[in-house]
């Protein structure tokens, strides 16, 4: 994570809707456990193996409702960037990606 992404900075995107971009990780060495209230000694607490690694491009929907945000409209989202020098910037990486889907952060 880069370091001038502060919880602060990160807070104030609550209630903006996510579009998280890059390579999809299938990560075999850990157990899956939806289980929150019974968590599996020594595990991350998550309910799925499958991960976004590396991150090439997190966007932030400029629309109002999350109905109006399309993935494939690339007008409906900006580049999430704390810092001015690389606002609205492609990502560096030119792979394959998966997209998360669209979640407003709570």
């Amino acid at each position: 994570m880069p370091t001038n992404w502060t919880s602060n900075k990160i807070d104030k995107r609550r209630g903006k809707v996510l579009l998280i971009e890059g390579g999809l990780f299938y990560d075999n060495l850990h157990f899956a456990n939806g289980d929150a209230s019974n968590p599996i000694e020594r595990q991350p607490k998550r309910f799925s193996l499958w991960e976004i690694h590396p991150v090439t491009s997190v966007k932030v929907c400029k629309k109002i409702k999350v109905s109006q945000c399309n993935p494939d409209h690339a007008s409906d989202w900006s580049f999430l960037a704390l810092t001015n020098d690389v606002l609205n910037q492609p990502p560096p990486l030119d792979i394959g990606f998966a997209r998360a889907p669209c979640r407003t952060i709570k």
